[in-house]
């Protein structure tokens, strides 16, 4: 296949034009240094989460609702008496029960929960330990309390500053320079 001149031309420039843009991005960069700085801190868990529950059985799905809703709606009415206690309802479930050969359904089956929450740990056992009466434990966990982790989370993203400049202004002063430009930071 003959090509003329020009074209052969034309086709060569726009290689080495396409080409430019990956010898300049293999450029080696001069005077950057990458640097890393860590920070932890231990945070307490300042937030009691308890799951209350309630659950019983019955031939009779309607009399099996109203008994687990008045068994509910007395431990709201309680734990609302308590200071500093934030209470929501969990999941409630209604399921048939079958009998042996698992055909005919014998009755039904009923669960409902109650969550807790409160920084006042004396307070909520108390109220744990009142609303067991009648209802039954599910789960008891402790976590950070949403306010506490912003402002640990805030205190570390200062203190990872600090931590970088002066792990910069040691490179710095290590190699000989006399002052860095942040090019990147990642925190």
């Amino acid at each position: 296949m003959h090509m003329p001149r020009r074209s052969a031309a034309l086709v060569l420039s726009c290689g080495l034009l396409a080409t430019l843009p990956v010898l300049a991005a293999d450029e080696p960069r001069f005077n950057q240094v990458s640097l890393r700085a860590e920070v932890s801190k231990e945070v307490a868990r300042d937030l009691m989460v308890v799951t209350l529950y309630s659950e019983a059985q019955n031939t009779d799905p309607g009399k099996l609702a109203k008994q687990i809703t008045e068994t509910m709606n007395k431990a709201v009415q309680q734990a609302r008496q308590a200071k500093d206690v934030k209470i929501s309802q969990g999941s409630r479930n209604s399921y048939p029960v079958y009998d042996t050969k698992g055909q005919k359904i014998t009755g039904w089956r009923e669960r409902a929960e109650l969550r807790l929450e409160s920084a006042d740990f004396p307070a909520l056992s108390q109220l744990t330990a009142d609303l067991l009466q009648d209802l039954k434990m599910g789960g008891m966990d402790f976590s950070i309390a949403p306010a506490t982790r912003k402002a640990s989370e805030d205190e570390l993203l200062k203190d990872a500053v600090n931590a970088f400049k002066a792990r910069a202004q040691l490179a710095t002063e290590a190699l000989g320079g006399s002052g860095y430009k942040v090019v990147s930071l990642n925190l």
